[in-house]
């Protein structure tokens, strides 16, 4: 099996090729703990063309590890309709599975975009208010007494 590895805008995609067994499988296993600690990555497995039975494991196993201490920052594409259904069922079935590259680099993208949306949002909100007692948050009666308009109690 051969595996390359691109980056773009701070997400990984590893691209596999060729045969998936135990030995390679393994060996992926080991290198993805020790460089994808806390990184996006994408799995491209468009031309991966076989996956042994005792290759199956250990990368399911990545998987598993990486969507554990990763969450959601571990997505795979292009993968084989067969390859799918491992993805559909039990632990793995929170796992995204796209059905291109770039299908999966979008949604990377858009989820920071949202983010960083929702953290302005956030932040336009607690300016909108004079002080933390006028709050929405708060009962009314706990409100400053329209002091924002120059009123005063």
């Amino acid at each position: 099996m051969e595996a390359k590895v691109e980056a773009r805008d701070g997400i990984y995609v590893v691209s596999l090729a060729g045969q998936l067994d135990f030995e390679s499988a393994d060996a992926l296993r080991v290198r993805c703990r020790q460089i994808f600690t806390d990184k996006k990555v994408i799995f491209n497995l468009e031309a991966l063309n076989f996956v042994g039975s005792s290759g199956l494991t250990p990368f399911l196993d990545l998987i598993k590890d990486m969507k554990t201490n990763l969450g959601k920052n571990v997505k795979i594409c292009a993968a084989q309709k067969d390859f799918v259904r491992l993805f559909e069922t039990g632990d793995l079935a929170q796992i995204e599975v796209y059905e291109s590259e770039e299908k999966a680099h979008n949604a990377f993208i858009f989820a920071q975009f949202m983010t960083e949306a929702e953290k302005r949002a956030d932040i336009k909100k607690e300016r909108s208010h004079c002080c933390r007692i006028c709050s929405p948050h708060l009962p009314a009666e706990s409100r400053h007494g329209g002091h924002r308009l120059g009123k005063s109690r």
